[in-house]
This record gives C-alpha cells, sequence and structure tokens, in this order.
C-alpha cells in the first residue's frame, strides 16, 4: 500500500468517526425540548425571641498597665462568681482589653483596662434580676432578646411542608395560566432564615442604667421585654411544563 492510498483511507475513516460522533450528539440531545419555568414561593411565621442576654462591662485606670489590669480581673471574677451562682445562667467573658491614657497634652497618664461579661438564659427574669447586680459592680453594656436555634430550627422544619405546597401551587397556576396541563419538577432549593438579635439599649442608655444600680441600695430588675423574629424558608426550583 503507498503513501497515497493509505492517506486516502485515513481521511474516510476521520470523516465516518466524525459523522458518528455527530450522529451521536444529535440522538442525545432531545428534539423537543420541554419548556420550563423557574419560580420560588416561601413560607413565613413570627415568633417571639425565647432567649435573653445581658452584657456587663468592667473598666478599671492606673497609672500602670499592671495595676490597672489587676483592678479590672479582680472586679472582674467577682461577677464570675455571682453569674456562676446562678444556675439558669450561661455565662461566658466577653473579651479584655488594655490600652493607655492621654491627657490633653498627648502625654500618657496612666492606663485602662476593660472587661466584659455575657449572660444568656431563657429564663428572662434571672437575667434581667442578675444584669442589674452585676451592674452594680460594673455598667450594663447592652442587652437583648433572640431566637435560640432549637427554636428556629423546629419552626423553619414546620413551615417546610408550607413552602413547599405554595411552590407546588404556584406551579400548577402558572402552568395552567400558560396552557399547559401540568409540571414536572426538574430541580428544587430550599433557604432558610431567622436570626435577628435585637439590643435593647444603646450603650449610653445601659451605662447610665449601670450607673443608677451602683448608687440603689438594692437592684431593681433591668425592664426587658421580648420581641419577634421572623422565621422564613424559602423554596425555589425549576419545573418542566406538560402539554
Amino acid at each position: 500500500m503507498n503513501l497515497k492510498h493509505f492517506g486516502r483511507q485515513a481521511a474516510l475513516a476521520l470523516a465516518m468517526m466524525g459523522s458518528l460522533s455527530l450522529a451521536h450528539a444529535a440522538a442525545a440531545e432531545p428534539s423537543n425540548p420541554l419548556p420550563t419555568l423557574r419560580l420560588e414561593a416561601d413560607a413565613r411565621q413570627e415568633v417571639t425571641d425565647d432567649m435573653a442576654w445581658a452584657k456587663v462591662a468592667v473598666e478599671k485606670q492606673g497609672r500602670s498597665q499592671q495595676e490597672a489590669q489587676r483592678e479590672m480581673l479582680s472586679t472582674m471574677e467577682q461577677l464570675l462568681s455571682r453569674a456562676k451562682g446562678v444556675k439558669q445562667l450561661q455565662v461566658k467573658t466577653d473579651g479584655y482589653s488594655t490600652v493607655p491614657v492621654y491627657g490633653r497634652d498627648g502625654k500618657s497618664t496612666g492606663w485602662r483596662s476593660r472587661g466584659e461579661l455575657r449572660i444568656d438564659s431563657s429564663d428572662h427574669a434571672a437575667v434581667a434580676q442578675t444584669a442589674a447586680e452585676l451592674a452594680q459592680l460594673g455598667q450594663l453594656a447592652g442587652a437583648g432578646f433572640y431566637l435560640s436555634t432549637q427554636l428556629r430550627t423546629g419552626v423553619q422544619k414546620a413551615l417546610i411542608a408550607t413552602a413547599v405546597s405554595e411552590f407546588q401551587e404556584k406551579a400548577r397556576a402558572t402552568a395552567t395560566a400558560l396552557g399547559y396541563t401540568g409540571t414536572d419538577i426538574k430541580e428544587v432549593a430550599v433557604g432558610q432564615s431567622g436570626f435577628v438579635p435585637r439590643p435593647m439599649m444603646m450603650m449610653r442608655g445601659a451605662a447610665a442604667y449601670g450607673a443608677e444600680m451602683a448608687s440603689s441600695a438594692a437592684a431593681a430588675p433591668v425592664p426587658m421585654e421580648p420581641g419577634k423574629t421572623e422565621v422564613t424558608v424559602t423554596v425555589s426550583g425549576t419545573v418542566n411544563l406538560l402539554k
């Protein structure tokens, strides 16, 4: 076999392979792809926040960094001891810092140390009363409410069925309006939301409350009232429209 004849055979074989590949690709693709519709639906519910929180800050100044830290840590130990004595509370320290203090002339006049303690609980009364007592040793830096993970998850699970039903009904109604007899789900996704912590008071108001508590013989509970968080489940996806 000469090279010229071999070249013609090779070219013919490649052409046949190309034809087969095109024919296979054409067979793989549907000749009449179904029209699709993309839509979403959601279900919502407002839920009363079940968790209360409060944060108490301690600030101490000293001529040296060590003095400021020592004074602050001593008070923080007292706060921790009191808070841990209330079994309903989740207690944690929320950060420490020490910074230099400068006068008007720009020269250092000492050091300031700050520590924060946070308490959380589903027992709102325990948080309100303990926060007031702790504020006698420091200042109330903030308080508020939020939705617990357990409650949020439970509500979301209950809303999934409603959101799916709404998605299916919207798909059927739209298909009918467009002149189709039904739908077939092609892809679907579920999204969830519902975590919006709300601070109860601004820092300035909280500090003033802490000063008022420090001057009181008996600490009255911090006035607190839970709000509501909207929990949402969204179902989105694509459906095929059927004739």
